[in-house]
């Protein structure tokens, strides 16, 4: 295409194979390769409706012959579910092989996991990073027994409670649903784990914010979780006078990224800028993808704390393909 080379990455979803035309994770805009990225994003689609379809119809049969649900059944489900909305975001705002691990956030979402604690919030600002981590929980459900359900929460307009069995192709109540998967959760120490991605974006951001902090309260299973993002400002102005349990919720142990102007703990984890470290790591992950003429070792102090902002670490070397990083007209 014009000249320029393309390369075709073949990623295994599942049984589900996803092609994507890109260079160097950059998608070409030329209409014949336009044109491909609309059939191959067809032909993924269809295949999914189809498993999904075929996941259903296995799910009535077990159903029906078990009297329970099927805890593997479930887990493809919600892995077919979570991975079609997610999608799009491979294309453009989750790349995987450019995500950078935050061992802080990856702790504190471990200690979380292995808890008895059932309500996790996660805050930052616009482009800290909130969705890739979600993204990145979702991909790592393919090799764990979890059954991992995502939800974006600006499509959450009824009941949760109600909207996850039926997304599970279940009948009954969430609560007996529960209850019947409650043997299995213990005997394979495997958790059901709902993702919501930007509550503030929902239509009714208060009303679903109750829902879920309710969902978190109602149901005493361990391994029954409840995960939801949010902007800090929403945080701020909505939640940070809420009355969560620590009971119920995990209160993280990050210092002051986690204390109220009074020097309270609260029950979330809050993504700030990268880590001296983690800028470098970034950084030499875009340098290689984008053939950028510096290298992290030749980064300024400016330029260092520019790109400790997750999104601008996204736009700038992106912008720089080829060249070395410049800011205020300075070569670094």
């Amino acid at each position: 295409e014009s000249g320029s080379e393309l390369l075709l990455y073949e990623t295994m979803r599942g049984r589900a194979v996803k092609y994507l035309l890109a260079n160097q994770y950059r998608f070409e805009v030329g209409e014949h390769a336009q044109r491909l990225r609309g059939l191959l994003s067809e032909l993924d689609t269809r295949s999914r409706e189809r498993r999904l379809t075929e996941h259903r119809a296995r799910a009535e049969r077990s159903a029906t012959r078990r009297g329970v649900a099927d805890w593997s059944i479930l887990r493809e489900i919600a892995l077919d579910r979570s991975m079609a909305l997610i999608g799009p975001l491979r294309t453009d705002k989750y790349l995987h092989g450019l995500y950078t691990e935050r061992p802080a956030v990856n702790e504190a979402i471990q200690s979380f996991v292995a808890s008895d604690r059932r309500g996790l919030s996660i805050v930052g600002d616009s482009g800290r990073g909130k969705t890739n981590i979600l993204c990145r929980w979702i991909d790592n459900a393919e090799s764990s027994e979890d059954i991992v359900l995502f939800l974006y929460g600006s499509e959450q307009e009824g009941e949760v409670s109600k909207a996850i069995p039926r997304l599970l192709y279940q009948s009954e109540p969430l609560e007996e649903l529960l209850a019947s998967l409650a043997p299995e959760a213990r005997k394979r120490d495997a958790n059901l784990v709902i993702l919501v991605d930007g509550v503030n974006e929902a239509p009714d951001p208060s009303g679903l914010c109750r829902q879920l902090i309710q969902l978190a309260q109602s149901f005493d299973h361990p391994w029954f979780k409840v995960v939801f993002t949010c902007r800090t400002v929403f945080w701020d102005n909505v939640l940070a006078e809420v009355a969560f349990s620590p009971d119920v919720f995990w209160f993280s142990r990050q210092g002051g990224d986690v204390r109220t102007k009074d020097g309270v703990l609260s029950p979330h984890v809050k993504l700030r800028r990268f880590s001296t470290t983690e800028v470098e790591r970034a950084f030499d992950r875009y340098r290689e993808i984008s053939s950028l003429q510096s290298d992290s070792d030749a980064l300024s102090e400016a330029t260092r704390s520019m790109l400790s902002d997750p999104l601008m670490m996204r736009l700038r070397p992106t912008a720089y393909q080829g060249r070395a990083v410049r800011v205020a007209a300075v070569d670094i």
